[in-house]
């Protein structure tokens, strides 16, 4: 595999002949003929160059589309130059989910500490705050006794009735069957580390089938809520779809993904393409409700170029800003052309031009400019890598 230093070099060695023999030619001791041979050389040497270097730099989650299961090994895990040694920062703001409880001690001053006058009647200036943060995890358990008398009249045994919630000799309450649920979906834990970690917390070893009863559970309890979310998103001006595999059973599945904005779908399914989204039946579906068969009128499906969302043609298409990114960055990686890296800087900053507009939309004005110079880069991509050879499309991502 060639190193980055090595393709630098190369690429540095072909750029020093083409300034002497451009030197050469301003000169006037080339001939025309020869120009013109040289520059179909020189174009035909950069073209193989930027085969052999894409062909020889490897993809990750990183550089391409691939998703980071589908790597040998977690590469963001590496450490990366300028990062924290405390993880990414994370966002303050405290979440509308959490039960925390908040409790203030004032700290006062009663005297002075160089010369002991008594400060209890000196207004404080300023205050300075340290904050303690702890978990304190306590289970409760609570014990309910059902009396039991016989009448002395007619000998009838009549027994205290329990509360309704509690059917038999053992029940876990909403706190334990959350924090399983948590662990499970959220996090990902495996059923049996999950029934460990509540063993340890509880005293009470939960049977993994009690914890998959629970996830059913909830399942059939969002059927409801499944049924309008989809219906949402079909009627949305633009959905997102991507896909990403996971293990279940020791066997590759993939986890597809629809969302609309803070709507989001999930469904697993063995497959990736067709079959898969056929099984859904959304993406199949979405565009249905269009007012026109004009371009405008429909709706719009941004994806990541996976070949299988262009058999769907109710809709628009629109390729993912995180995706195009991703693949600039092979590009780069492989031939660290110009115009990679001025597009990948312009779909970046376009970006947070968009976030930071409080709309979600750009002006007039800065649209015409971001036009104007995503047409300059493309532009200056034809100019600087010839076109490539026809190939015939396979599996997999659109060519």
């Amino acid at each position: 595999m060639m190193t980055e230093e090595g393709r630098k070099s190369i690429r540095e060695q072909l750029e020093q002949h083409r300034e002497e023999f451009g030197k050469l030619k301003a000169a006037g001791k080339v001939s025309a003929e020869m120009a013109v041979l040289f520059q179909a050389m020189y174009s035909l040497v950069q073209l193989i160059m930027t085969l052999l270097f894409e062909r020889h730099t490897p993809k990750s989650s990183a550089n391409s589309s691939f998703p980071s299961a589908a790597i040998p090994f977690d590469e963001g895990a590496k450490s990366q130059p300028g990062a924290r040694s405390k993880g990414p920062k994370m966002d303050e703001e405290p979440d509308p989910h959490a039960r925390t409880e908040v409790t203030e001690e004032s700290i006062e001053v009663t005297h002075c500490q160089d010369c002991g006058e008594d400060l209890c009647g000196v207004e404080p200036f300023s205050h300075e705050e340290r904050v303690l943060v702890d978990i304190e995890i306590v289970t409760r358990e609570r014990r309910f006794r059902s009396e039991a008398k016989r009448c002395p009249a007619c000998r009838a045994v009549t027994r205290g009735p329990f509360p309704e919630h509690l059917s038999g000799p053992l029940q876990y309450g909403n706190g334990v069957i959350a924090m399983a649920i948590d662990f499970l979906i959220s996090q990902m834990v495996p059923l049996r580390r999950t029934a460990q970690v509540l063993h340890n917390m509880t005293g009470r070893r939960i049977a993994e089938a009690t914890l998959s009863k629970w996830v059913m559970r909830v399942h059939r309890a969002l059927d409801e809520w499944e049924r309008r979310a989809i219906e949402m998103l079909l009627e949305a001006p633009v959905m997102h779809a991507d896909e990403t595999s996971i293990r279940v059973n020791r066997k590759k599945h993939w986890i597809h993904v629809c969302s609309a904005g803070d709507l989001v779908v999930k469904k697993c399914h063995p497959k990736r393409g067709e079959e898969a989204l056929r099984a859904f039946d959304i993406i199949p579906r979405f565009g249905d409700r269009a007012s026109g068969d004009e371009e405008d009128a429909k709706p719009v499906l941004v994806h990541d170029r996976w070949a299988t969302y262009f058999l769907y043609d109710r809709c628009s298409h629109a390729l993912c800003g995180s995706h195009l990114v991703r693949n600039l960055q092979h590009v780069i990686d492989a031939s660290a052309p110009c115009w990679a890296q001025r597009m990948q800087q312009l779909l970046i900053r376009t970006c947070h031009a968009v976030n930071r507009s409080g709309h979600g939309i750009l002006g007039e004005t800065r649209f015409g400019k971001v036009s104007s110079l995503y047409d300059a880069i493309l532009e200056q991509g034809r100019a600087e890598l010839p076109p490539r050879p026809p190939r015939k499309s396979s599996r997999g991502q659109a060519p």
